[in-house]
């Protein structure tokens, strides 16, 4: 019985260093999809400005940061890489075409947006604007309602 012990606690010693760089790469990956959301927001708030004020300029840069942002964030999504702080649902990976699709359907929206911008055409910027909407609507929040847990529509 003690051999038991003594031999589990040096298997236990033995692999707790292997341990650690999983965690923390776990929790550099959260950090680094918080950041990219939150660049999204800031570029969100920015773009309903630029929509209000008539400055395509700025509504084409920042939804284009938002493309750019969304070519990446599948990456930032390995599995399992969930912690207490983080607000991905563990569904992502169990329905992990669907966070796929709806992924790739924000960036298509964000990349309307961007074209209708370069276009300078206000009409097709409202349109797209509304489309891509936010943290509770559209594109974007289809994805919020469907994969945060703080936000997930009752039922998923």
């Amino acid at each position: 019985m003690k051999k038991a012990i003594r031999l589990s606690g040096l298997i236990f010693m033995a692999l707790f260093p292997l341990l650690i760089p999983n965690l923390g790469l776990t929790q550099g990956v959260i950090e680094k999809r918080q950041k990219l959301m939150e660049s999204n927001l800031d570029a969100l708030k920015a773009i309903r400005v630029g929509e209000k004020e008539k400055d395509y300029a700025t509504v084409q840069v920042k939804a284009k940061e938002i493309v750019d942002n969304l070519s990446k964030v599948l990456d930032l999504f390995p599995k399992g890489s969930i912690s207490e702080k983080s607000e991905a649902h563990p569904a992502i990976w169990d329905k992990w075409d669907e966070f796929s699709k709806q992924s790739v359907k924000a960036r298509a929206t964000a990349e309307a947006l961007r074209k209708a911008a370069e276009a300078k055409d206000e009409a097709q910027i409202n349109v797209q604007v509304k489309a891509i909407g936010g943290m509770t609507s559209g594109a974007c929040g289809e994805c919020h309602l469907s994969f945060n847990k703080k936000r997930m529509k009752k039922g998923n």
